[in-house]
């Protein structure tokens, strides 16, 4: 028999085979760990080793691991965070608000309260379509609704659940929402510095983290670094205005193009303009995974804690379907195909096969002799003709009989008296068609959706900065890191 250890979660004791997933041996014996994908990405499942030692599951912080990654090879004592329970509620889209070019606020109304930590988030399924997951946070303007969950989804061209916002899912479509789930919220009672960084709709959860944590206290200092491809994606302006109320924080926007409306907004990546990090400061990021990564490495190098949820594109809809319907996709599979690779993180391309060597035509083989005829026979004699065949004489003709008188000849039947013809139909004179009216004058037609909208992309004149006594403090004096 194996080895047995004790395992002990949040003081609830148990036993497990020695090289069980800890995971597993904790869902087996009925004690909660909240979890997700269950493939070490998404970090749901992590946990805090108090005592003991795990194999497997490491993550950014040695003291932490992911439990469904992680191995029992001792005695271990473990400690998980309290966080809302995973639920599953049906809600409906009540709003669809587009905020940028590329961007769709979704709201949705609950039945019931909705209960998760900042910076959390939801897998999402709208009626009809596969399982997409969105960070949950308040509305950029006005008060938050227990009862209302704000989504922002980047429109993706060729997406099957974003492309379909506002055609196919419009507002009173159906929508299953299951979670909370995430490890990247916000810890309470903390007077450290936060970092946040956000790229593109990663601001969702960072808003999220900066609105609770500036009502928790608003005198604690704050770094927000957001960033966006183009000037019109900064779609978080109303957000970044509010927290720009509070006295110590520091807001730098950045764009990737280059511009010249306002000297506040920074070009570049997030990554470029995040401040000199200390060992005491807290690391929020959201956003692509290369960012995500690239604030990890430069968190850890410093020594400070780092709390992340990297976008992954969703590369399959497998999460949605049953075991039995994985099984029968797995059986009915071509044996030679190999599953898609995930998009972030792109498959080895294996050596490319050497072409088959082109056969070399054989030398030409010179005619051989041909064939002499023969010489030709001579015919023989032919063979003299008979005799001729005489033709009899013809005979004269006979008298001819003569016609006889025409009484001989038998009576005729008279024909009776044939029908008049009957008079033929007066054609009516055929109605002269309506005079045609004149085509009046058609109507111009104006510019087309896309030049307008490409005048208004060009056109930033309009992005001209404010009056001075409408600016807010950041735009007017900004708080631009020198690091």
């Amino acid at each position: 028999m194996g080895k047995t250890c004790k395992v002990q979660v949040n003081g609830a004791e148990f036993s497990a085979n020695y090289g069980d997933l800890l995971l597993d041996a904790a869902l087996m014996n009925g004690v909660d760990v909240p979890f997700d994908c269950r493939s070490g990405y998404c970090g749901t499942c992590s946990v805090r080793v108090v005592t003991g030692r795990v194999f497997g599951g490491e993550t950014a912080d040695p003291e932490t691991v992911r439990a469904c990654q992680c191995r029992v090879v001792s005695d271990l004592e473990v400690a998980v965070e309290d966080v809302p329970e995973v639920v599953v509620q049906q809600g409906q889209i009540t709003r669809l608000v587009p905020l940028a070019p590329d961007v769709m606020e979704v709201v949705i109304a609950l039945p019931e309260p909705a209960h998760h930590l900042p910076g959390q988030y939801y897998k999402l399924q709208f009626r009809g379509f596969p399982t997409r997951c969105f960070s949950a946070t308040p509305p950029l303007t006005g008060r938050h609704n227990d009862r209302v969950i704000h989504f922002h989804i980047r429109i993706v061209p060729d997406g099957r659940v974003s492309s379909q916002l506002g055609r196919t899912i419009r507002v009173g479509h159906r929508v299953k929402l299951t979670g909370p789930l995430g490890s990247a919220y916000l810890r309470p009672e903390l007077s450290n510095r936060l970092v946040l960084v956000a790229g593109g709709t990663g601001f969702a959860p960072i808003w999220s983290i900066a609105d609770a944590a500036m009502r928790e206290w608003s005198e604690r200092e704050l770094v927000v670094v957001v960033g966006a491809r183009e000037l019109e994606s900064l779609y978080m302006i109303p957000a970044l205005c509010r927290l720009a109320r509070c006295p110590n924080v520091n807001i730098i926007p950045v764009v990737q193009e280059s511009q010249a409306v306002s000297p506040a907004v920074r070009s570049g990546f997030p990554t470029d303009h995040v401040p000199a990090l200390t060992a005491k400061d807290i690391v929020y990021t959201c956003g692509a995974p290369p960012m995500v990564e690239k604030v990890e490495k430069m968190a850890a190098a410093a020594g400070a804690k780092c709390y992340c949820d990297p976008f992954e594109s969703a590369a399959g809809d497998d999460e949605e379907s049953g075991l039995l319907t994985r099984a029968v996709r797995w059986f009915t599979s071509a044996p030679e195909m190999s599953p898609p690779a995930t998009p972030s993180r792109p498959a080895a391309q294996g050596p490319r096969p050497t072409p088959a060597p082109q056969r070399v035509p054989g030398p030409k083989l010179a005619p051989g002799p041909q064939r002499v005829q023969g010489a030709k026979v001579a015919p023989g004699p032919q063979r003299a003709p008979g005799p001729q065949r005489v033709p009899a004489p013809k005979l004269a003709p006979g008298p001819q009989r003569l016609p006889g008188p025409p009484s001989a000849q038998g009576p005729q039947r008279s024909m009776g008296p044939q029908p008049a013809p009957s008079p033929k139909r007066v054609q009516t004179p055929q109605r002269a068609p309506a005079p045609q009216a004149a085509p009046g004058p058609q109507r111009a037609q104006g510019p087309r959706r896309d030049l307008k909208e490409a005048a208004r992309i060009a056109d930033l004149s309009r992005y001209a900065p404010p009056r001075a006594r409408n600016k807010p403090a950041w735009l007017r004096q900004p708080q631009i890191s020198q690091n």
